[in-house]
This record gives structure tokens, sequence and C-alpha cells, in this order.
């Protein structure tokens, strides 16, 4: 399932993980069982000229990643069985479960497909941070021009006042990141923390439904810093310019419950057909 609202927050956080890119020449594949950097050299796929949901053939789900051929990107759907706890082919220890648990389950995904669930429950007092991450291996942000996060997602319930689901993130020499990606806020999604009204187009999404997200990174001319687009179901929920990646030499996304808001609350997420690029 393809997420596209996102959030534009820049945090500074804890220790993380290098990034990776992708490169041009690389086909586009599941992830591998034990994680690794993003843009594993590949022969395996067939040409396919649409990237659809996962359609149904002779009475089950296709695979979303096995139909989608894109050079120099990195595609998950989660119906690879060999996909095991507790990374599911993210880097091997590219996750956090401050305040919940995630995992793959079955007929839960779009088009009741396998879907990857994360359980966050706050208990007031502290930002909670249950995700996933993936390294782009290759150049850095100095070298990249572009980099685009794509998903399905559908939050099964929620009471937070928000929450980061989805993010490019930058790590810093020294600690912490610097994030662009999605928030919810409730009942619509922007992107700062804590909200800013009139910061931008406020897509109004109830949980319960499907929705497809993308966060958009462009370099900008003649400069070091990109320009931000987050769209949800192919509206443009905000722009910024002048985005940074600070010192990072490296770059990654994240998907689940970054942080969240303090107070105690809970959310319930699904996640299905995760696409990441870097050019």
């Amino acid at each position: 399932m393809r997420m596209r609202a996102l959030l534009a927050s820049v945090a500074a956080l804890g220790a993380c993980n290098a990034i990776t890119g992708l490169s041009e020449e690389y086909r586009l594949t599941p992830t591998a069982p034990d994680g690794g950097a993003i843009g594993t050299e590949t022969d395996a796929g067939a040409d396919a000229t649409s990237a659809g949901s996962d359609a149904a053939v002779d009475g089950a789900p296709a695979s979303f990643c096995g139909a989608l051929v894109a050079p120099g990107a990195f595609c998950t759907d989660f119906e690879d069985p060999t996909l095991a706890a507790p990374a599911f082919g993210w880097d091997a220890t590219g996750f956090e479960k401050t305040g919940g648990e995630f995992g793959i389950e079955p007929g839960i995904g779009k088009d009741g497909s396998r879907g990857l669930r994360f359980r966050v429950t706050t208990t007031g007092g502290a930002s909670m941070k249950v995700s996933l991450w993936r390294t782009f291996a290759g150049a850095g942000p100095a070298e990249t021009n572009r980099y685009e996060l794509r998903f399905d997602y559908r939050i099964a319930a929620s009471s937070l006042e928000y929450a980061a689901l989805a993010t490019i993130a930058f790590p810093q020499a020294g600690g912490g990141l610097l994030t662009v990606g999605l928030a919810w806020y409730g009942n619509y999604y922007d992107t700062s923390s804590p909200p800013s009204p009139g910061d931008a187009t406020r897509f109004n999404a109830a949980p319960g439904t499907w929705h497809a997200g993308k966060v958009l990174l462009t370099k900008e001319p003649a400069a070091s810093t990109f320009a931000l687009e987050l769209s949800v179901d192919g509206t443009v929920v905000d722009r910024k310019a002048g985005v940074s990646a600070g010192n990072a030499t490296a770059a990654q996304i994240r998907i689940g419950s970054y942080f969240t808001s303090l107070p105690a609350g809970n959310l319930d997420i699904v996640f299905d057909n995760v696409v990441a690029e870097r050019k």
C-alpha cells in the first residue's frame, strides 16, 4: 500500500544508521530476509509497465514488487515468506520498539495481501518509537538529485495527537537526525511537529481506509538543499524549499512511528507496497 500523506519535520534525535544510495543500473527487487543496503544488483524479475496494487491472479494476490521494475529502487510488499523478525528484510539492526510492536500478518495488506502492522501505545510523558529503517547504498546527499519514498498505508485506529509515520532521515555526524516525511495529526496530515496552522493544504483523511503516500525530495538548482513535496492520494499536502541534509553523508527511510505526541494514546497502522528510490 502506498502512503501519500507526509510530514516535514526537522528533529534531532538519537543515533541512527548510515544510509546508502541506489544506482541506476540496479533493478528493483524484494528485500532480502537478512536486511542489507538498498540497491542489491540482480537479474530477477520480468519487465512490467505498471506498478499497480496487489492484483489477484488465479485467486491469489500477485506480488507488487514482482511486477514492478524500476532501476535503482528498493521495494517490499511483505509477500516473501522468508522475511522474519526482528527486521523483516530491513537493516539488520534498523528497528526500535519503544512503546509497541510490529510484525507481518496475512490478510491485512492491501487487497487482502500480507502487510506490516505497527501497534504503538503511549502512556504519557515520553515520545514512543516503534519503527523500521533501511539504508541507501552508495553516494550520499551531496551526490544525490532526488529521493522518493512511496507507500500504501491504512490507519486502523489512532487516539494520538500526532505521529511521524514515514520519513526520509539524514543521520548527522555526532548523533541525531534531520527528517522529513509524513505526520498524522488526529484527523489530518501536515508537516511540522507540533502542528503549525496554515503552513499546508491539509488533507482530511479519517482512519480506516487505504491511502497512497509519497515523500519527494528534489535537489534545488545551484544549491546543496532540497525542495520537498508531500502528497496523499495524489493531492499535494505541503511543499517546502531549502530542506537541508545538514552534515549527513548518507540517508535512510523509516516507517512506523518515528516519534509521537506525549499524552497517553495508541496507534494501529498497516503498511504495504513500500518503494524507495535515489537518483
